[in-house]
């Protein structure tokens, strides 16, 4: 099975390089084999047991596409026996040296692929740096010879440490070649989905949208409700083909308050009437009512002349309306020309929401704006 990711694809090269390095450490077996005759049993059951391990333990690699540490363990046992088997060989049959060091210092590499903290690499390969060490000063008593056991043993944890420090790289080389395809493929299903809703946009936009707006404008619509419902959902169309999201979580006496505790520091004095449920409301509607709720208190502050006002919110109509009011000065509404914070700020935001604003005032009697939108 061919595995899918880098990091696995890299994890098999590792395995594979343990495997190969247990075939290739078979040739140096050739040596010791050849000297095998009835007098050397220990010769001969080192080379049938190394033979018959590296290639064991190589299919067992070379299957399982991965370095594990428990097999690196077997590892160090079965390396270490083979060591202090061979440090008695070269008295007995007059071989040079240990017939097995080169094969145990060929395997040693194995130590630094797993998976594992660089100091289990280190400790392994002194591990059989000790082995060796035991076996040539402690068990033949070869002290003469020390100053050439040592740096042989040293080989074993330098060995390791080289192989944990290239295949480290490896994995870390691989981690990053994995990233960057995963981040390539979420900018590819961003890109595909961004060009989904441009398509379903311009579909929307040519056929549902120019229907709503049409029936929206259209005077054969006589109910007043249904026409507010049609403005209210091109709203809501326009914003989503634009990309705006429908912010639900908007809360509506919650943005009144807010409203009302800054008014509170430039001086207008606002209460509050708030109901306890409120029928559920589109964001696009809550922020229209807000935002000319708004631009109603503004008008009190700077025309009024009165430092109080009152905001209540009530259930009508099958909607919500918010009313400012006012004690102050007043207005004649019909002698008061339209212009852009009358019209675009207050009628103009709830048409675009499907409602509606109502001015009621005269002079000297104050003013109260109701501002309307329908539930939904």
């Amino acid at each position: 099975m061919q595995p899918g990711s880098a990091v696995d694809r890299h994890e098999a090269i590792l395995a594979n390089t343990a495997a190969f390095s247990r075939l290739v450490a078979c040739l140096y077996l050739a040596g010791p084999a050849y000297e095998i005759n009835a007098d050397r049993p220990i010769l001969l059951a080192g080379v049938v047991v190394s033979a018959a391990y590296s290639i064991g333990s190589a299919w067992a690699y070379w299957r399982s596409h991965l370095v594990r540490g428990r097999w690196v363990v077997v590892d160090f046992v079965v390396y270490g026996g083979l060591l202090l088997a061979g440090t008695s060989l070269p008295k007995e049959t007059g071989l040079p040296g240990n017939p097995f060091f080169n094969q145990v210092l060929l395997l040693s590499v194995v130590f630094g692929l797993p998976r594992w903290p660089a100091w289990r690499t280190i400790a392994v390969g002194f591990g059989l740096g000790v082995v060796l060490l035991i076996g040539d000063v402690v068990l033949v008593g070869r002290t003469s010879l020390l100053w050439n056991v040592v740096p042989d043993a040293l080989q074993f944890p330098g060995n390791a440490t080289i192989l944990w420090v290239i295949a480290s790289q490896l994995r870390a080389a691989a981690r990053r070649i994995d990233d960057a395809r995963l981040a390539a493929t979420r900018r590819e299903a961003e890109v595909a989905r961004q060009q989904e809703h441009v398509r379903l946009a311009e579909a929307l936009r040519r056929r549902v949208l120019v229907t709503l707006e049409s029936l929206a404008q259209a005077a054969a619509v006589d109910d007043e409700r249904l026409r507010h419902q049609l403005r209210a959902d091109v709203t809501w169309l326009r914003a989503h083909l634009a990309g705006v999201p429908d912010d639900g979580d908007v809360d509506l006496s919650a943005e009144l308050r807010r409203l009302a505790a800054n008014r509170r520091r430039t001086g207008l004095a606002i209460e509050l009437a708030l109901p306890p449920v409120l029928p559920p409301l589109r964001g696009t509607r809550i922020r229209a009512l807000v935002a000319a709720a708004k631009e109603a208190v503004n008008n009190v502050h700077k025309h009024a002349g009165t430092a109080t006002a009152t905001i209540e919110v009530h259930c009508a109509q099958d909607g919500v309306a918010v009313t400012v009011a006012d004690h102050g000065r007043g207005f004649e509404p019909h002698a008061v020309r339209a212009g852009i914070g009358l019209d675009g700020s207050i009628r103009g935001r709830l048409a675009d929401a499907g409602g509606h604003a109502e001015i009621e005032s005269r002079p000297g009697q104050g003013t109260m704006v109701t501002l309307w939108v329908p539930a939904g």
